[in-house]
């Protein structure tokens, strides 16, 4: 994993660049959030075929905005899990990924929020 925030609230995460993880089928995240509240991951760019996600929310995770980030051949863009609640996601760029947005989540809203 690139960056890696758990149990904290308000952490904002922005202006990164994440690029050419090797290893086919690398399981990691350019952000990994877990059992976070009220958190920003913006103006990011995430860009590595190898990569699996380029922001994981994971467990616990709730109220997150992900906006305004670029995320290019990864095999997931933005994957929410089960028990992530509430977030916002919106504007961003998304290139050549595996899949953009796997929503497992709830409470998503998916408009260009900032």
């Amino acid at each position: 994993n690139g960056i890696v925030v758990f149990e904290t609230a308000g952490a904002v995460i922005r202006g990164n660049t994440f690029v050419g993880v090797t290893g086919s089928g690398n399981g990691g995240a350019g952000v990994a959030l877990s059992s976070t509240v009220n958190s920003e991951v913006s103006q990011n760019v995430v860009s590595s075929q190898n990569l699996k996600y380029g922001v994981l929310l994971q467990n616990g995770a709730s109220g997150s905005m992900i906006h305004d980030n670029q995320f290019v051949s990864t095999g997931i863009g933005v994957y929410l899990g089960a028990g992530v609640t509430n977030s916002n996601i919106g504007c961003n760029y998304f290139v050549s990924n595996g899949t953009n947005i796997a929503d497992y989540g709830s409470g998503t809203i998916n408009i260009c929020g900032h």
